[in-house]
């Protein structure tokens, strides 16, 4: 895209309290974890981006160099599988059980067996992400097309095409009201659109790169520009915003099933832990990592891919609750 570009325990690092604007105090408390252990991929360099939670009981992580999707069980054991397609970026579990996946010139559904079938794109769309929508199909976003896309688990396609040029569609996700929400990276705005395609584009604070559902009904991005997680209403309306530490780069997020909303920061290397109240818990990985997306598994953990080295991260944490 064009703006994309194992060791021992560790100690949180206690959180900071910003005062811009009308933002939440970002209040921490020192927590103990136990372990990250860091799994190099088997073919260097690998790049991995997009990581999901499998039908399988095992997450599933994409590979930029190289077009593979990974595997990788709860004992750390990875394969790897062919795509034989350019620039896997993203994947999601589907609603028929296997895997989906963006590339820079279509949509890849996989079976947890390997088997790889491809839906192309009239035209190339710089791969973006990928989610099941409340409608039972696939929905991605096409960066350099400028559109929202729709696939049943058929392979049946339909594009929508957005109304203003180089918005740069990124982060998209099933929302609070049954439509499908995504942020652009061209402008500072969030997009909405319903099932049967209907667009509607809400201006923001900021610039977005993930969003979510968070566990109060809003929806959470990162905005990675100005260093910020945010929060609009399923009105448009915006919400509260949380700042992150200055130069930190957040951009995976997700709502951890505890509904605490986690995020990796790319430039700081780090995981974050935040509540909707305010909290904010970090945990610092080793020199020179670059995590870029973030999972939850099915036993709880978390697991990120992380571009730099090319390697996919767990962070296990002590059952401490952040209240």
């Amino acid at each position: 895209m064009a703006r994309r570009s194992r060791f021992s325990s560790f100690l949180l690092v206690a959180g900071r309290t910003s005062g811009v604007g009308f933002a939440l105090a970002m209040l921490a408390t020192t927590l103990r974890a136990q372990t990250i252990d860091v799994y190099p991929t088997p073919t260097q360099p690998s790049f991995p981006f997009g990581i999901t939670a499998g039908p399988d009981g095992n997450v599933w992580f994409a590979e930029t160099q190289g077009g593979r999707i990974g595997r990788i069980t709860p004992a750390g054991a990875i394969t790897e599988f062919p795509t034989n397609l350019p620039l896997v970026a993203d994947l999601t579990t589907g609603p028929d059980g296997n895997l989906w996946f963006t590339h820079d010139f279509g949509v890849g559904r996989m079976t947890t067996a390997g088997l790889v079938t491809n839906f192309p794109v009239p035209q190339f769309m710089a791969a973006g992400t990928i989610t099941t929508g409340p409608d039972g199909n696939l929905w991605f976003t096409e960066y350099d097309a400028n559109r929202i896309g729709r696939i049943t688990p058929a392979g049946a396609l339909t594009e929508f095409v957005l109304p203003r040029p180089n918005t740069f569609p990124l982060g998209i996700t099933a929302g609070p009201d049954g439509n499908l929400w995504f942020t652009e990276d061209g402008y500072s705005s969030v997009g909405r659109i319903t099932p049967a395609g209907v667009l509607t584009e809400f201006t923001t604070p900021g610039f977005g790169w993930q969003i979510v559902t968070g566990p109060d009904g809003l929806l959470w991005y990162t905005d990675e520009d100005n260093e910020a997680v945010r929060s609009l209403s399923a009105q448009g309306a915006a919400g509260p915003t949380v700042f992150v530490l200055s130069g930190s780069g957040p951009q995976g997020l997700i709502r951890k099933s505890n509904g605490h909303l986690w995020f990796t920061a790319e430039s700081e290397g780090t995981i974050g832990r935040l509540t909707v109240s305010g909290k904010l818990e970090e945990f610092t990985l080793q020199a020179g990592a670059t995590p870029r997306e973030i999972v939850e598994s099915p036993n709880g953990d978390i697991w990120f891919t992380m571009q730099v080295p090319s390697s996919i991260g767990r962070l296990v944490i002590s059952s401490i609750p952040l209240n």
